[in-house]
């Protein structure tokens, strides 16, 4: 575990400390370097409740050990600076929930899928042999003009006739058919924005809900502990634990800054 060391007043000025007994009162007083304006023991009685100070000896070590509780004030100040990938936590710890808000917008688009997939398949179908027929058509009605303009005879006429009233049909057909698939991917392409906007507010309240619940929440237990030196001049944090902080892997440096920045 990486290790920050405080130093106490010495000569050089490093780091102050008031002339208080004891190892408790050595730390409490000592300040840290990144946060020289306050102490270690005026940043942690004011973010915890029930703070309590206490040493003792661990194989000839000198050990001071802060336990307390996360005020509301703490917890407040830690959930607005937090900074996450909202995705990602609702990902790692509130999965269960945003499927269950999810899913019945999932359900509306799968039942339109569903009951239109026969209906869909069949206008693509319909709307392929259009396309044949049109082409065929097309591909027939320059040469019967040609033949009409080289032999004006009523047949030549009725079979460019027949061509051009053919194909304005199936242009008729295909018009119909591209609507029903224009209507129905109108309704699916509405669903799906719905689904889209509905998993941005669902993923924006579960990460609140994160914050509030498993961030840092009030009334919840922690504890630090600080190893004196015997020269009295340093101590350094020699272990952190909180049930909510171990859950996120939050660093020592993130958790000072919570703790002193509030300050």
């Amino acid at each position: 575990m990486k290790r920050i060391i405080l130093m106490l007043l010495t000569s050089i000025g490093l780091v102050s400390i008031c002339g208080c007994d004891g190892s408790a009162n050595q730390v409490k007083n000592g300040t840290l370097r990144q946060y020289p304006d306050v102490t270690v023991g005026a940043a942690f009685d004011s973010s915890f409740d029930n703070a309590k100070w206490e040493t003792l000896t661990d194989k000839g070590r000198k050990i001071v050990r802060f336990t307390g509780r996360i005020t509301q004030a703490t917890h407040d100040a830690a959930a607005k600076k937090a900074i996450f990938d909202e995705s990602l936590i609702v990902q790692n710890y509130k999965s269960g929930e945003f499927n269950k808000r999810i899913a019945p917008y999932e359900e509306k688009l799968t039942r339109l899928e569903d009951a239109n997939v026969k209906e869909i398949g069949a206008v693509r179908a319909a709307l392929y042999k259009v396309k044949d027929k049109y082409e065929k058509l097309d591909s027939e009605e320059q040469p019967a003009v040609n033949n009409y303009i080289y032999e004006k005879t009523p047949e030549n006429k009725k079979i460019v006739d027949d061509i051009k009233r053919n194909k304005e049909l199936l242009e008729k057909e295909n018009t119909v058919l591209q609507g029903k698939l224009d209507l129905y991917d109108q309704k699916r392409q509405q669903l799906i924005a719905e689904k889209d906007t509905a998993i941005r507010k669902i993923l924006k309240d579960l990460f609140e809900d994160f914050k509030r619940d498993s961030y840092w929440p009030a009334g919840q237990d922690v504890e630090f502990s600080f190893i004196v030196y015997p020269d009295g001049k340093r101590f350094e944090i020699d272990s952190f634990s909180n049930e909510s902080w171990a859950k996120l892997k939050l660093s020592l440096e993130s958790v000072l800054n919570v703790i002193f920045a509030k300050q």
